[in-house]
């Protein structure tokens, strides 16, 4: 809406209601599938520019994000079990115990501020964001194969799906970031055309992960709850372009960066053997009706806690409100007082043929460690280049670049085994191309090429490190992701692409791009390998000659679009195609999967990467979509019928690979529809 000649003021909101495109396979019926979306938000902006030199934008906004959460299909189990992933229906899902909820509110404001002086121009930027981020994962026991045993575990059933199983994931994320900018430009009419400026971020977070095991014996589950998360990044940049000739310019920049983390809190295992009648017993944790007490923890100090006292009260100072059927509480007892432990007495956590008092072996063995962090980098990023008119319909240009992406710090355990910290990655960046338009059948069409090499060193690689183990057996109980400086690798390729127009109001865009990649270093722990026979302990891999995950080959894009004049409107189509070939979803690549039975190295047994579980090809694959549109001749009212993924390939486009982990995460389903749009 205008506001006088000089203001206006623009009034968004929205509300998407999304069924999930996965489907409940199993026996709890009652359990909603992932993928459910239910979202609202509203936006409100302003403008202010009383002429032309003076502009003020302000802009405000609110989003309300709920439903089942994030969706990943687990394959593990179905490999293990000799079928691929490609043979099966990735999206019947055999879900257990907890449901999966989210719940996630952000609102933000943001300004920008531009004064034309002339000779320059002063650009001023400002941001804030509030985040309240919370989720309960939904658990499954992996996806459906024929003639799967799907039935309730029972004696009489050994076989079937445990769906009284409550391990699940709990994660809780509060932000609070802001966002400085000051820029100066130069006019573009110039022949040094320039842009400088100051850039400064900064986020606090407050952050919770709750991964709880039910029916765990020695451990039940990781906490990482963390009151205070800071990170700030600080910047100083200049840009030019420089008119050598009226044909030839050469570009330069130079971006100097300090980046500052650090955060406080506690992070590690619940290790826990606590009694129970009969020696094979379990504890509940996380049944209907468990939360846990992330930032309502009265103490996150465990510098001084050694007692079995002090430790069994810290564990349960992580539970805001116990589940129904839980058992810790009765199990540790009277401990936080100096007592004795209690005695349960529950088919679901184990046999009753031995009698109280317990084992010797009853205790609280492992807590959550003190975590502290803290890590500053800062590093000087460059780019050079040129480009050269050829013609009047021709372009050359070529460009070397720097990046960086922002080390960080490990989790706090012995420094000898997990590094404090670890350096930024960094890329140089060589690129080469030629921008073309031509005349055919008397339109103007274009052809673009350019090729392009990536020199990555200091990749950052992931492995495990153990943080706990059973002080009975010595067996390792508890593991941390560990960020090394390993790796190194390239990536290079061509890509072309092209806009045709032919009579008749109708335009085919193409794309082909041809990518290689090679990890040239980086040995790191086997992730996969994990030997719980052996204590847990995993195999070094070497990577060398992998590719880089999600890196095609070949990937071709196509569209082809009509517009025809009707006497009642503008009726428009279009289709669009598109290829990529196979790639991996992890940098292990299919790779043997070697399992070790000491430190030494020496090798237990080897299996292929599909009979470990661990599956990680995505086959080629083609997906189609087409829209057709009908506008009518005063602009105001529009049709639109569209479908998308119409050959209803299921594609993997991430996946998660761990220890017992392999989930995909898949693209979306075939979808159609209809939209009605008015503008006034």
């Amino acid at each position: 809406m205008p506001l006088g000649g000089w203001a206006a003021i623009r009034v968004a909101g929205y509300q998407v209601e999304k069924d999930s495109s996965f489907e409940n396979a199993g026996r709890m019926q009652e359990l909603d599938p992932a993928g459910i979306q239910d979202e609202h938000g509203a936006r409100v902006s302003f403008l202010y520019q009383p002429d032309d030199k003076l502009s003020v934008f302000a802009m405000a906004d609110m989003g309300k994000e709920g439903g089942t959460g994030y969706p990943g299909a687990t394959v593990y189990t179905a490999a293990k079990a000799g079928y691929l992933p490609e043979d099966l229906d990735l999206r019947k899902i055999v879900y257990r115990g907890a449901q999966g909820t989210l719940d996630s509110t952000n609102w933000g404001a943001q300004t920008n501020v531009s004064y034309d002086f002339g000779p320059v121009a002063l650009e001023y930027n400002a941001s804030y964001r509030d985040v309240d981020y919370r989720q309960t994962n939904a658990q499954s026991e992996g996806i459906l194969w024929p003639d799967r045993n799907i039935e309730p575990v029972s004696p009489a059933n050994p076989g079937g799906v445990d769906y009284d199983n409550y391990s699940t994931q709990y994660w809780m994320t509060q932000s609070q970031s802001y966002i400085h900018e000051l820029r100066l430009s130069s006019a573009d009419d110039t022949r040094l055309r320039w842009t400088t400026g100051l850039f400064h971020f900064n986020e606090d977070q407050q952050v919770g992960y709750l991964s709880l095991v039910d029916k765990g014996r020695w451990y039940s589950g990781t906490e990482f709850t963390m009151p205070k998360v800071n990170g700030r990044s600080s910047a100083a940049f200049a840009d030019g372009t420089f008119d050598v000739t009226e044909r030839l310019r050469l570009k330069g920049g130079l971006r100097y960066t300090q980046e500052e983390k650090s955060r406080y809190g506690i992070g590690g295992n619940w290790a826990l053997g606590l009694p129970g009648e009969g020696g094979d017993f379990s504890t509940r944790l996380g049944t209907p009706g468990f939360e846990p007490a992330f930032m309502k923890r009265p103490n996150f100090d465990v510098s001084n806690i050694t007692s079995q006292a002090e430790m069994a009260r810290f564990l349960l100072q992580g539970i805001l409100a116990h589940g129904r059927n839980d058992t810790i509480q009765q199990q540790i007892g009277d401990v936080p007082n100096g007592g004795a432990f209690g005695c349960v007495d529950r088919p679901d956590i184990g046999g009753d043929t031995v009698d109280c008092p317990y084992q010797s072996w009853v205790q609280v063995s492992g807590i959550p460690a003190q975590q502290f962090g803290k890590s500053k980098f800062n590093f000087t990023d460059w780019r050079v280049g040129f480009e050269f008119d050829v013609s009047d319909d021709s372009l050359l240009y070529g460009l070397i670049s720097s990046g960086h992406k922002a080390g960080g710090f490990n989790d706090t355990f012995d420094p000898k085994e997990i590094p404090e910290t670890f350096k930024p990655e960094s890329i140089v960046a060589y690129e080469i191309g030629s921008k073309n338009s031509f005349q055919m059948l008397d339109r103007t069409s274009t052809f673009n090429a350019s090729g392009f090499y990536y020199d990555y060193s200091d990749q950052v690689f992931q492995d495990l490190a153990v943080i706990a183990t059973n002080p009975s057996t010595g067996e390792a109980t508890g593991y941390s992701l560990v960020n090394r400086n390993v790796g190194k690798s390239v990536v290079y390729g061509v890509e072309l692409e092209s806009v045709l127009r032919f009579p008749g109001n109708v335009m085919l865009n193409l794309n082909a791009l041809w990518l290689d990649s090679e990890i040239k270093e980086g040995k790191v722990a086997d992730v996969r390998s994990q030997n719980y026979g052996a204590g847990g302990i995993t195999s070094i891999i070497d990577l060398s000659g992998n590719e880089l995950p999600l890196a095609s080959k070949l990937t071709f894009n196509a569209r082809l679009q009509h517009t025809m004049e009707l006497p009642f409107g503008t009726l428009d189509w279009q289709l669009l195609a598109s290829y990529r070939s196979a790639y991996y979803l992890t940098q292990y690549n299919n790779r043997d999967v070697v399992f070790i039975s000491d430190t030494a190295g020496t090798v237990d047994y080897i299996e292929g990467a599909v009979e470990a579980g661990f599956p990680d090809r995505q086959r080629a694959r083609t997906t189609v979509n087409a829209g057709i549109g009908l506008t009518t001749l005063d602009g105001h009212w529009r049709v639109e019928a569209w479908g998308n993924n119409l050959l209803d390939n299921d594609i993997s486009q991430k996946a998660l690979v761990g220890s017992g982990i392999n989930v995909r995460f898949l693209n979306d389903p075939r979808s159609y529809g209809l939209r009605l749009r008015y503008q006034f």
